[in-house]
């Protein structure tokens, strides 16, 4: 019985709540978010006196955002998002995480290889 009782406690001390779940995928995105708009900041430094170009990197990444939210959008319509729910906050983050990781992948492919 001793040990049943430990090994209980011993696996609760390493449960996470879902909040603190849900707030570890928000910051693993924010962390993704923002080395996509350092690699964007460096793309638009390195073009600063091309001014056709810069607009277009600006563009291409405007559009970008709109076209990421408007895939999320759909994917997980406002009024069916309690469907998930607890879990609906990792589910959100985790695909914005795989949709930025892309992004910055073909960001790199296209502007920073030979």
């Amino acid at each position: 019985m001793k040990y049943i009782t430990l090994l209980l406690f011993s696996n609760v001390l390493f449960f996470q709540t879902q909040i603190e779940l849900n707030f570890n995928a928000k910051e693993r995105f924010e962390l993704v978010n923002k080395e996509l708009n350092s690699l964007h900041n460096k793309l638009l430094d390195l073009n600063k006196n091309n001014l056709d170009k810069k607009s277009e990197i600006i563009l291409s990444h405007e559009t970008w955002i709109q076209q990421r939210n408007s895939y999320m959008n759909k994917r997980y319509p406002k009024n069916q998002r309690k469907e998930y729910g607890t879990y609906f906050p990792i589910r959100w983050h985790n695909d914005l995480i795989d949709l930025t990781k892309n992004r910055i992948n073909y960001i790199r492919h296209k502007h920073f290889t030979n």
